[in-house]
């Protein structure tokens, strides 16, 4: 069962005229009723109250078990998420261990490669750099 926002919007607005409607009438013709002139009318006024009130609970209801539903339906989606996530990660995992143990497609192998290879030249560039400092440091100690 499924009900839009707005019709559950225009149901309570509905509830709540009913209520007051019901409510006012039954007070404005409680005192006829306690005196013992008119018992008739506050009779159908309260009749009135407790079916509102019997629609209240109904709607009450209906609105907790809605609610209920789609609580377990994400749940149950978060769980799958979290299992598709665990599912990604070991595959990430196993495709990485495979492309460090070299083992991958020729695509990863020349990614690899060019990995390893920009490593390589960062490599060289600080050693020469920390030798040229250290060289010139020497010097100027030196003097």
């Amino acid at each position: 069962m499924s009900i839009e926002p707005k019709q559950i919007e225009d149901e309570i607005k509905t509830l709540k005229f009913r209520w007051k409607n019901a409510t006012t009438n039954y007070i404005a013709t409680f005192p006829n009723a306690a005196s013992g002139i008119d018992k008739v009318q506050n009779s159908r006024d309260y009749k009135s109250i407790i079916s509102t009130k019997a629609d209240i609970q109904l709607l009450q209801a209906n609105l907790k078990g809605l609610l209920a539903t789609n609580s377990n339906y994400i749940k149950s989606q978060e769980e799958r998420i979290d299992i598709l996530k665990k599912k990604y990660n070991d595959s990430k995992l196993d495709l990485t261990t495979e492309q460090g143990n070299n083992n991958a497609g020729k695509p990863m192998k020349i990614d690899k490669y060019n990995e390893n290879s920009k490593a390589y030249i960062f490599t060289s560039f600080y050693t020469i750099g920390i030798l040229s400092i250290s060289y010139f440091i020497y010097k100027q100690l030196k003097q």
